[in-house]
C-alpha cells in the first residue's frame, strides 16, 4: 500500500530516466521538493523493471550510495548533502572499487 501511495505522489514529479547501455529503461529518479521532504534532501528512486537492481547514487560525480531496489518497486533515499550538490543515478553493472579520493 505504501508503495502505491509513493508512486501516486511521484506521478507529479519531474522524474529523470536512467537507461542502460542498450537504451532500455532501468530506473526513474527525482529529488523530492523541500516542502515534501521536510527540508532534508531525499531522492525518489523507482525500478520499473521485472528484476531487482542495484544503482549507484553520485553526489558531485562521486559515488555515495549503492541501493538495491526490488522489481516494480520504489524507495525514498535520505541524503546527507548541502545545497548545490549535483545528484545523479546510474545502474550499478560491474564491481566498483571506491578509492576514497
Amino acid at each position: 500500500m505504501a508503495t502505491l501511495m509513493m508512486k501516486k505522489i511521484a506521478e507529479d514529479l519531474n522524474k529523470i530516466r536512467v537507461l542502460d547501455e542498450n537504451g532500455a529503461l532501468v530506473a526513474y529518479y527525482a529529488l523530492l521538493p523541500a516542502d515534501f521532504s521536510g527540508g532534508d534532501s531525499k531522492l525518489y528512486l523507482e525500478n520499473p523493471t521485472s528484476q531487482r537492481r542495484m544503482y549507484r547514487i553520485y553526489q558531485n560525480m562521486k559515488p555515495s550510495l549503492f541501493p538495491i531496489v526490488p522489481a516494480h518497486d520504489c524507495t525514498v533515499i535520505y541524503l546527507t548533502s548541502e545545497a548545490g550538490v549535483e545528484i545523479t543515478v546510474a545502474e550499478h553493472l560491474e564491481e566498483y572499487i571506491y578509492d576514497n579520493q
